[in-house]
């Protein structure tokens, strides 16, 4: 009777399970048939085109949600202060990107309201200080992990941070904003939002920090380097030029 019993126990024990791999296989055929194919063509749009202009605005999330003390109502409920109702996500820094064929000048103002200017031209990009000094030279690092207000290397796209985007991180199509976005997710859960339509980022999200892309109407005129700004880039490439010019042999 009790092996009667413990087979019976077993047999149970066995169409359960089978059940619950017969349910998770269903729910997960159920969700890659709900997640949206690749849309075609290219994933990301790397170049702005020859006259634009564009802001990238780097957010931190707002005071939390929820206060370590919350207040009490005069209904004796707990009632959420004002502040944390109205919390917002906090612009700690805003930079404008303005472009005009080869030639790329960024702005943006400090925390003390001071002014700066990047110009990006022939592979350089010059400082150019609050006082309208130039400051020198800056090196081309940038990197999605550790983003540089000043570095940033526009030499293979106009939106350092996303080269890491593949197929294979593709997650699905989602609306960020009400921006219908192709949604990508590396291996550390970076996530980075691209328009549907247009192929330019919308927004990169790493941890805490996220950067939001803001298109503006193209500029009306052409950019010009400022006299001082395009002469020492043309000492700068002299200088490259004599470093790799081979010496003419005298005989």
């Amino acid at each position: 009777m009790k092996r009667m019993n413990i087979t019976a126990l077993s047999a149970s024990c066995t169409i359960a399970f089978l059940s619950l791999l017969w349910l998770s296989g269903t729910a997960l055929a159920q969700a890659e048939k709900q997640r949206a194919p690749l849309p075609s063509g290219p994933l990301i749009q790397k170049r702005m085109p020859a006259m634009s202009q564009w802001t990238v605005s780097t957010v931190l999330p707002g005071p939390s949600d929820k206060p370590d003390k919350p207040e009490t109502s005069s209904a004796g409920t707990a009632a959420t202060p004002e502040s944390a109702r109205s919390a917002k996500p906090q612009v700690i820094l805003e930079q404008t990107f303005t472009k005009t064929h080869d030639i790329i000048r960024m702005d943006y103002v400090d925390k003390a309201k001071m002014p700066w200017t990047v110009w990006a031209a022939n592979g350089f990009q010059i400082l150019i200080t609050p006082e309208g000094k130039v400051c020198g030279e800056v090196a081309l690092a940038y990197s999605r992990d550790n983003p540089n207000t000043f570095n940033i290397n526009f030499g293979s796209t106009d939106f350092p941070g996303f080269e890491w985007i593949t197929a294979s991180h593709y997650q699905d199509v989602v609306e960020y904003e009400k921006i219908p976005c192709m949604l990508f997710r590396d291996e550390t859960n970076v996530l980075a939002y691209i328009n549907v339509e247009t192929r330019q980022p919308v927004a990169l999200q790493n941890g805490e920090r996220t950067l939001l892309y803001t298109y503006k109407a193209p500029p009306a005129a052409v950019l010009t380097l400022p006299p001082h700004v395009d002469a020492l880039i043309q000492s700068r490439i002299k200088a490259l030029k004599q470093l790799t010019t081979l010496p003419v042999s005298p005989f």
